[in-house]
This record gives structure tokens, C-alpha cells and sequence, in this order.
């Protein structure tokens, strides 16, 4: 009896042993399983907000730029009147100060004239004037 005692013992030890380091193994297996579940779904959901970001920031980017396109044909367009309205402005200046200068010369032109029948004549209104008075003593 003492060897089925001993076997007895021997098994229930093993079966306890065995027990144990089972579940230390389903315990080191679970928590194995459950890191690299967790690195998965964490890797997975990293990617999946990466691609969202990217994927929107893209959107962004392209919606950004039409309307900075649209935005520069607006300044380009303005830019385009201001430069028209300017050249138009010295058109008109230029043609302004042309005509002054015109103006200008021929005022001075007119007075030089003018100077110049003036003193033309006034000889001719003092002998005039001379020859009325005569007249006006002689007759007298």
C-alpha cells in the first residue's frame, strides 16, 4: 500500500504541479495574446488616423489652393485696371502739359505780338493825334 500511497501523493503532487504551470501558462499565453492584440489594434488605429489626417489634410491643400487661385486672378484683375487707368492718367497729363506748354507758347507769342503792334502803331496815334490838333488850331 505504501507504493500506491507513494504513487498516489506522487500524482496528486504532479497533477498540482501541472495545474500550476498550466496557469502560469495560460496566464503568460493570455497576457502574451492580449500585448500583441493590443499593439495590433493600437498599429491599426494609429494607420487608420494617419490616413484620415493625411487624406483630409490633402482635401485641405487642394481646397486652399483654388482659392488662392482664385484669389490671385482677383489681384492680377485689379491690377490689371489699375495699370490701364494709370497709363490712361499719364495719357491724359501728358496731353495736359503738352497743351499747357502750347497755351504758354502762344500767349507769349501773342504778347509778343501784341508788343510789338503796339509800338508799331504808336507812332502812328501820336502823329494822329498831332495832326487832329493842328487841324483843330488852324481852324480855329
Amino acid at each position: 500500500m505504501s507504493d500506491e500511497r507513494e504513487r498516489i501523493v506522487t500524482v496528486a503532487v504532479l497533477e498540482s504541479t501541472l495545474k500550476s504551470a498550466l496557469g502560469d501558462l495560460e496566464n503568460s499565453l493570455e497576457q502574451r495574446l492580449t500585448d500583441r492584440l493590443e499593439q495590433r489594434l493600437t498599429d491599426r488605429l494609429e494607420q487608420r488616423i494617419t490616413d484620415r489626417l493625411e487624406k483630409r489634410i490633402t482635401e485641405e491643400g487642394e481646397t486652399t489652393r483654388r482659392h488662392f487661385d482664385v484669389m490671385v486672378e482677383k489681384v492680377n484683375d485689379s491690377l490689371r485696371l489699375v495699370a490701364e487707368v494709370t497709363a490712361h492718367h499719364s495719357t491724359v497729363l501728358d496731353d495736359t502739359k503738352r497743351a499747357c506748354r502750347t497755351s504758354k507758347d502762344a500767349e507769349a507769342e501773342a504778347k509778343h505780338v501784341f508788343r510789338l503792334t503796339t509800338f508799331a502803331k504808336a507812332p502812328r496815334r501820336h502823329q494822329q493825334a498831332r495832326r487832329e490838333r493842328r487841324r483843330r488850331t488852324a481852324t480855329y
